[in-house]
């Protein structure tokens, strides 16, 4: 399947900005900030993109579940439910189709793994529990890890429990504050898989609108290529939880996902009129590998070893300048591997770089375009761009625009 780290487009429903203004405003203002694309799907009845549009497995390849789950049978959902064949931009996916009934929101995804809470079984009795999972490891071309639903979750999502932050590590609400039965339980599930779990603080709204809302589950985020945009909490009415500071809270769990996710930029960002209607960020997203964007360069090519170029960003470019201070990352064109960004002079002290001439520098932006795929590129020029805070403490010298 398509991990979200690999993933460079991001839709939204295009009620978002109407119903929820303010909080598209601050959703919007980091995407364009970080340059991260974004579309919307036109004809939806609600919000939650990322239940009702289909799972990516690879750049072309996509399943449609059924969005029919069983928290769906009210007569408010028969009128208000979204259905993907009526969203305009659903057929330019061409998705594969299923009788199996399955929300987004409740496909936790890795490359070769996905997990699932055990509603799955009660939104399809018609198929027996082991028959059910053989068909959805073939959908999805992974092995399916099934986990017991939060008894407290009208959805029983399993995006609101547990999150993949790598291929070994599983974060999890922390189970300290978990029901020990689901506790035992969900152990159980990834005995002998080999998994490092990490818990992740959250709590329970004490000011929810209906039982379903999702403020305090900071797991809930969103996860595009290397940024992460993070529920936070804290407001002016939400400030302190069973006699805890929601904001020194807040300040915990980022800097805990800043650890978490050294090569990730985190930012936080507080939703919680749309928390308390039973989602956050993962919910109202949904995040796809777009295929072979064609992405403007914003990388200047400025010396070469054979096929090693040092890259700088144009923001930190000046014709003419020396460029040994800048913040530089070295990639080959024939490996495709590269180094940790550091300053120029770092890489010129041992290495025997030339000069690439002004005259020079356009036949090497075409092979670099043509050598590195656009998601790279655009992964490099971000990381030149933002600075990790982890890069920022380890640089002995600082680009002038990042002081």
């Amino acid at each position: 399947m398509m991990p979200d780290r690999q993933t460079n487009f991001v839709y939204f429903s295009s009620l978002l900005t109407a119903l929820y203004a303010d909080e598209w405003r601050k959703i919007e203002s980091i995407l364009k900030y970080l340059r991260i694309d974004f579309g919307f799907l036109n004809g939806t009845k609600d919000i939650w993109c990322r239940d009702y549009m289909p799972v990516q497995i690879t750049e072309t390849e996509f399943v449609q579940f059924q969005y029919n789950s069983s928290y769906l049978k009210g007569a408010r959902y028969k009128k208000d439910r979204t259905i993907p064949g009526e969203i305009v931009e659903w057929q330019d996916f061409n998705p594969i189709s299923t009788n199996i009934t399955l929300d987004g929101g409740n496909v936790v995804r890795w490359n070769d793994r996905a997990i699932i809470s055990d509603r799955v079984f009660d939104d399809n009795k018609g198929w027996g529990k082991k028959e059910l999972i053989r068909e959805i490891e073939l959908l999805l071309k992974a092995e399916v890890l099934i986990v017991p639903a939060d008894p407290d979750d009208m959805t029983g999502h399993a995006d609101g429990m547990v999150r993949f932050c790598d291929a070994n590590t599983i974060l999890v609400n922390s189970l300290k504050e978990e029901d020990p039965d689901w506790v035992i339980r969900i152990r159980r599930t990834f005995r002998g898989k080999g998994f490092k779990f990490i818990n992740i603080p959250f709590f329970q709204d004490p000011f929810p609108e209906k039982e379903a809302s999702a403020v305090g589950i900071y797991l809930n985020f969103l996860e595009i290529a290397n940024l992460i945009l993070l529920p936070v909490f804290a407001d002016q009415e939400l400030q302190t939880v069973d006699g805890i500071s929601v904001s020194d809270l807040d300040k915990k769990v980022i800097r805990q996902f800043e650890d978490l996710y050294p090569n990730h930029m985190v930012r936080p960002i507080e939703i919680n009129r749309i928390g308390r209607k039973g989602g956050l960020m993962n919910c109202i997203s949904w995040n796809i590998k777009q295929f072979n964007p064609q992405p403007d360069i914003h990388l200047i090519p400025i010396y070469h070893e054979f096929d090693d170029v040092l890259l700088i960003h144009e923001l930190d470019f000046t014709e003419g300048q020396m460029l040994e201070d800048g913040l530089c990352i070295n990639i080959s064109l024939r490996t495709h591997q590269r180094t940790p960004i550091i300053r120029g002079q770092n890489f010129l002290r041992f290495g025997n770089y030339v000069p690439i001439l002004l005259e020079e520098r356009q036949e090497w932006t075409r092979r670099i375009e043509e050598s590195i795929s656009p998601n790279i590129i655009r992964e490099i020029e971000r990381l030149l761009e933002f600075p990790t805070s982890d890069l920022m403490r380890s640089l002995s010298f600082v680009p002038p625009r990042l002081r």
